[in-house]
C-alpha cells in the first residue's frame, strides 16, 4: 500500500515502517518531508509527553489519494492485454511492462467506450 494509503486515516511513521516491508525510516522521512512541502499531508503532534507525531492527509492530499486509487482501478481493469515483463538492465534488476496484446485484445477501444 502506498504511504498515502496509510495516511488516509492518520498514523505515525513507525506504524508505516512496520507495515511496509522494505521501507526504511530514512526513505519514509524523505517522502513525508516532500509531501509536507507540497501540502499533501499535515503534521499533528500528540499532546502527550511521548512526542508522538501523527501525519494525516490534507484536503488536497485526499484528492490526490482518490486520483491515485482511480488510476490503480483503471490499471487493474485495462491491463488484461499485457502479457509479460522484460528487464531494462543487463543484470535484470530493473523491469518494465512490455505491452504484448493477447489474441483478441487488439485495441483498448473499450477503455474509451
Amino acid at each position: 500500500m502506498p504511504i498515502l494509503g496509510h495516511l488516509e486515516k492518520g498514523t505515525c511513521p513507525t506504524e508505516i515502517v512496520v507495515r511496509e516491508p522494505g521501507l526504511t525510516g530514512h526513505v519514509l522521512s524523505e517522502r513525508l518531508r516532500s509531501m509536507l512541502r507540497y501540502r499533501i499531508i499535515a503534521r499533528y503532534p500528540h499532546p502527550s509527553p511521548s512526542s508522538v507525531i501523527e501525519y494525516r492527509l490534507t484536503p488536497l492530499g485526499r484528492k490526490v489519494w482518490e486520483m491515485l486509487k482511480t488510476i490503480e482501478e483503471l490499471d487493474q481493469k485495462y491491463t488484461h492485454g499485457i502479457s509479460e515483463t522484460k528487464p531494462l538492465s543487463q543484470n535484470g534488476t530493473e523491469q518494465c511492462s512490455v505491452i504484448r496484446l493477447k489474441p483478441g485484445a487488439n485495441d483498448m477501444s473499450e477503455a474509451t467506450g
